[in-house]
């Protein structure tokens, strides 16, 4: 059995909208995805550096002998004065003077 109240004259409901979260939730997926994008670069940009510097100090590409041949017009000993700072440095950043 079921009794049905009779409406009040004097109670009104608000007409409040409830608050929209679709502009916090956007506002939250921007910040999150340009952390992500930001982390990303971040990433990448250590990746690159520390790939540098491995191939850089590598020991495989570093200068560990010099051999003289060919020198007509200046003697060996001058050749080796010349390139002395040459030897344990990397072939990829070495000044080789012309």
């Amino acid at each position: 059995m079921s009794v049905k109240a009779p409406a009040e004259k004097n109670f009104r409901r608000a007409k409040v909208r409830p608050s929209s979260k679709k502009k916090v939730r956007t506002r939250s997926w921007l910040t999150w995805r340009a952390a992500r994008w930001s982390a990303a670069v971040v990433l990448v940009f250590y990746a690159g550096f520390r790939a540098t510097s491995l191939v850089l100090q590598a020991s495989a590409l570093q200068v560990r002998r010099i051999a003289v041949h060919g020198n007509v017009r200046i003697s060996s000993g001058e050749v080796q004065a010349i390139v002395d700072g040459l030897r344990g440095a990397s072939i990829l950043t070495a000044d080789l003077p012309r």
